[in-house]
């Protein structure tokens, strides 16, 4: 259940930082049906950030996940044995 929430916050993040990319929230806007604007002339650096997150996030929660369960592994077994 834990790892379900861990999961869903990080696709929520994914999808905060996606809404505040001017070319996503554009393409967003003509699939709905809305006028599609253009993607604005301004700095690209929301663009790399969302596209940042969305490689590098499955990696680093896949590595605090494994911490986490080495971190639990070595106690439990200090603590049984």
């Amino acid at each position: 259940m834990l790892l379900m929430n861990v999961i869903f916050c990080v696709l929520a993040g994914a999808v905060y930082w996606a809404s505040r990319v001017p070319a996503v929230a554009s393409e967003v806007s003509v699939l709905l049906g809305g006028s599609g604007g253009g993607s604005g002339s301004g700095s690209r650096k929301m663009h790399v950030i969302f596209v940042m997150f969305t490689y590098t996030a499955p990696l680093l929660l896949a590595g605090v996940l494994s911490t986490l369960l080495g971190f639990w592994r070595y106690f439990e077994r200090r603590r049984s044995g």
